[in-house]
């Protein structure tokens, strides 16, 4: 027996010791953890095209006519760059032997590289469609109106606990306080609300302070500041509903309000 061959076989029954090793060390990890990822990644990185054939052939073989055509296309244009490449080789008179399975892997390069060219065209024209969106484009315009009405939905909670146990509306959120559950400051950050990027915050206006009366749906209570877009305001009412309804309502809700406190008002 050579050296050559003796040292071959050391070569191969090392690596299968190796092979051995690690497989029981991920075994231990698997008993170990309770987890099987070691084990589920090589499979799935091995056959799972096996598993997506599987699943997707059915579908394929009700339209084979359609397959048919692209799939001989393919078959003639993988042959006739074999031929052409050979072709080139012999008329430069080169030694290389150039075998079937070099041109399936040029193909099959090419075809990768036609994919993620098509992918990376789809990322970039779906990046730009939602950049040029209007939605995106306003998606802090809604935010901020988000943020606001469910500031507004927990003031109207805590104004009704307060009216439930004085009898009365507060004269300013400020009074609010630990009769409804909440410090100064939870009532200042729910009161204080930012409308636009960079701006300074602005509180909501409470509609009737002070006032005895019992408020239900559609009559308002507070009101938020305008937003970014100057056209929406964000309006809570008597039942602890909120809308946004347009800034052009804004003043005749102020001027309602400001006939309902005069009327109000013991004579």
């Amino acid at each position: 027996m050579s050296e050559e061959t003796v040292t071959a076989r050391r070569s191969l029954w090392s690596r299968i010791a190796w092979i051995i090793l690690i497989f029981f060390c991920a075994l231990f990890f698997m008993m170990l953890t309770q987890s099987q990822v070691l084990f589920e990644l090589p499979i799935h990185f091995g056959l799972g095209w096996l598993f997506h054939a599987w699943n997707t052939f059915p579908g394929l073989m009700d339209g084979w006519r359609m397959i048919l055509v692209p799939t001989g296309c393919l078959v003639l244009g993988t042959w006739l760059c074999h031929r052409f490449i050979v072709w080139c080789i012999r008329a430069k008179k080169s030694l290389r032997i150039w075998r079937p399975a070099n041109t399936l892997a040029v193909v099959a390069l090419l075809m990768l590289g036609s994919g993620a060219a098509v992918a990376l065209s789809g990322i970039v024209h779906q990046g730009v469609w939602l950049l040029a969106d209007p939605w995106v484009e306003n998606r802090g315009k809604k935010i901020y109106q988000n943020v606001s009405a469910n500031s507004a939905r927990q003031l109207l909670l805590a104004l009704h606990e307060f009216q439930e146990t004085t009898g009365r509306y507060p004269y300013s959120f400020e009074e609010m306080g630990p009769e409804v559950g909440m410090d100064k400051e939870q009532i200042r950050s729910l009161v204080w609300i930012q409308t636009r990027p960079g701006d300074l915050k602005q509180p909501f206006l409470l509609l009737y302070p002070g006032s005895k009366q019992t408020f239900g749906a559609g009559q308002p209570v507070i009101v938020s500041p305008e937003f970014a877009d100057g056209k929406k305001v964000v309006v809570g009412y008597g039942d602890s509903s909120v809308t946004t309804m347009p800034q052009s309502r804004y003043q005749q809700i102020l001027e309602k309000s400001k006939v309902d406190r005069i009327l109000e008002k013991p004579r």
